[in-house]
């Protein structure tokens, strides 16, 4: 064979079949001296038909991936001890079956709709001074999963704003 044949691109010839599936959606970390297990409950492209004319079946295939991911970390749902939901929203909390205690934050349930603009920016910018400053672990709602990480602040003392920092991919930690 000619040198210049060996420096053209050639197609991959691959025997191994090609599999179109991710690896398993769960993530661990140590909060103290529990052990936490974040898990992925599925992705959907929500369309305006999706929930009409389909079939709870079908609704199950495309949502229902928390049992699986608790299965791939090793645990089985009767091991589950506690749920930590991120928001009230039923794409989150929808279709919990099992006897674990579910925890979710307080604002979720008393919602207090007369707060004014400036109150609420207020609040919002000493939540993210707090949180900024203590590094404090937060779990967020629709935020790559696994959906931790920690606030930092840009610029001298947030002036620049806020960062979401995700926890890194990395050995389990005490």
């Amino acid at each position: 064979m000619p040198a210049a044949a060996l420096l053209l691109p050639q197609p991959a010839r691959a025997e191994a079949p090609q599999l179109k599936a991710q690896v398993p959606g769960y993530y661990r970390l140590m909060v103290g001296k529990a052990e936490v297990t974040a898990l992925f409950d599925g992705a959907i492209e929500l369309d305006s038909k999706l929930l009409k004319n389909t079939t709870p079946a079908e609704v199950q295939r495309l949502l229902g991936r928390v049992v699986e991911n608790i299965k791939a970390s090793d645990y089985s749902p009767e091991q589950v001890d506690v749920v930590l939901i991120t928001h009230l929203h039923g794409d989150h909390m929808g279709g919990l079956v099992h006897n674990a205690a579910v925890q979710f934050a307080k604002p979720d349930v008393t919602i207090e709709f007369d707060l004014d603009q400036q109150q609420a920016a207020s609040s919002r910018r000493k939540l993210y001074k707090q949180t900024a400053a203590g590094k404090s672990l937060v779990a967020g709602a629709h935020l790559p999963f696994p959906g931790l990480g920690h606030v930092r602040a840009e610029g001298k003392d947030g002036k620049g704003g806020y960062a979401w920092v995700p926890v890194e991919f990395g050995p389990i930690r005490e």
